[in-house]
């Protein structure tokens, strides 16, 4: 989840949606790699000396998105329809 306000996105458009398509981009391939490909391609600092136990949580929060996913797949759960922006300054 990102927070940009409403000027920023009238300002910088083709930046915002550049951020969004990576990010569809990357949950696409979250969605399809295993627990290991992504482990492998973090940096050690993510790690934090313990990459048996990053790999042991990642494993976990994959297996819970991937069943969100399958819910809202399968009509159990919540899609998103297109942006939803909210700003306390208009």
């Amino acid at each position: 989840m990102i927070y940009i306000t409403d000027e920023y996105i009238k300002k910088n458009p083709n930046t915002v949606q550049a951020v969004v398509n990576a990010m569809v981009r990357a949950d696409r391939w979250i969605a399809k790699a295993t627990p290991q490909e992504i482990v492998d391609l973090m940096p050690a600092e993510y790690k934090a000396g313990n990459p048996s136990l990053y790999k042991e949580a990642l494993a976990e929060e994959h297996d819970r998105l991937l069943r969100e996913r399958r819910d809202v797949d399968e009509g159990r759960g919540e899609r998103l329809q297109g942006p939803r922006c909210s700003s306390s300054h208009r």
